[in-house]
């Protein structure tokens, strides 16, 4: 009897950083089981002879048979997990986390305040809730993820280099608190990060990265970023959240560049009322809006910024990037203009 394959490599044009290159060259492996991709050093790197990583998950299955009980086994687990109510982080782990003074001696702070200025910067990560860990031997950013009701479902703990990238240098840069904290039998039910802070806006842009959203909601503090803290994350945040704290608002969705059907798709069957902000075609795959924003403020697009297909919801947004029409790009950042 042959064996099945748990593990695939993931047949669509979807492409992610390699772990040891860092170029955006990167396959994913997918679990057959559960339709998840697995952690992210297992993949291979199209790059192959100039970088040719490539590491295999090791678990198979002998036969067919036992390929489906395990998908079986899978899909139950996925209903007796959607019928149990989210764990929370009791908050005093909050508390504990939130010294600004580190934090602003954190690489993650260091790579943006001088664009976005310290007291813009630092208001930010406080109005977000952005506490430090240790995990990675220095101060990095704890993103809290706090829903409406301000239950704390986990944070997202990310280890940045010396220019604000997640580090390269190490096969996982992030960890989550609840994991740290070894919480046992938690059901972790994501929300966006930000979503505490969805009461208090009328206009509402969704990214994925939370330092995008802190970046950029620190630059226009009228607009509140929230993120999904991963692109395959989105449906999962509006489902864990509930659509309807977005009522009565004025959402946008703003995708990176090259997931852009997939959060169409997720839009046009959860959140039909969202507007769409598309970056420009220029853009390189993986990009987001916080690329556009440092290309601009290092003055290295300002071709690039003509060449943008305005809709009419993209030219309200980028209309505030132009520099072709603004003397000084500072100028811009400090006007936070809203949509």
């Amino acid at each position: 009897m042959n064996g099945v394959y748990r593990f695939t490599l993931d047949k669509s044009s979807k492409k992610f950083k390699c772990p040891a290159c860092g170029q955006k060259r990167f396959t994913k492996f997918i679990d057959t089981v559960t339709g998840d991709y697995a952690d992210d050093i297992f993949g291979r790197c199209d790059r192959e002879q100039k970088c040719g990583y490539f590491k295999a998950p090791k678990k198979d299955f002998e036969s067919r048979d036992d390929f489906r009980a395990a998908q079986l086994r899978a899909i139950e687990n996925l209903k007796e997990k959607d019928k149990t109510p989210p764990s929370f982080v009791d908050l005093k782990y909050v508390k504990s986390s939130l010294h600004f003074d580190a934090l602003q001696r954190s690489n993650f702070f260091k790579a943006f305040e001088t664009m976005c200025g310290r007291e813009q910067l630092l208001n930010a990560c406080k109005k977000y809730i952005i506490g430090v860990s240790k995990y990675f031997g220095d101060f990095s950013p704890a993103f809290w993820q706090i829903d409406t009701d301000r239950n704390v479902r986990t944070a997202k703990i990310m280890k940045y280099d010396e220019n604000g990238k997640r580090d390269k240098t190490l096969e996982k840069s992030f960890s989550f608190a609840h994991n740290l904290i070894r919480l046992s039998n938690f059901n972790l039910k994501q929300v966006f990060f930000g979503s505490h802070l969805i009461p208090e806006f009328e206009t509402i842009i969704i990214v994925e990265s939370e330092k995008t959203a802190v970046i950029l909601h620190s630059i226009f503090n009228k607009i509140l970023f929230i993120a999904t803290s991963g692109s395959n994350n989105f449906a999962n945040c509006l489902d864990n959240l509930g659509v309807e704290v977005f009522h009565g608002k004025s959402v946008y969705i703003l995708p990176d560049k090259g997931i852009e059907q997939y959060w169409m798709k997720i839009r046009n069957e959860k959140l039909k009322d969202a507007k769409l902000l598309f970056l420009p075609d220029t853009a390189a795959i993986g990009d987001d809006a916080l690329d556009l924003i440092i290309d601009l403020y290092n003055r290295k697009c300002e071709e690039r910024v003509g060449k943008i297909c305005k809709t009419e919801e993209n030219k309200k947004f980028f209309d505030i990037l132009d520099l072709k029409s603004k003397e000084n790009f500072n100028d811009v950042l400090k006007t936070n203009l809203t949509i």
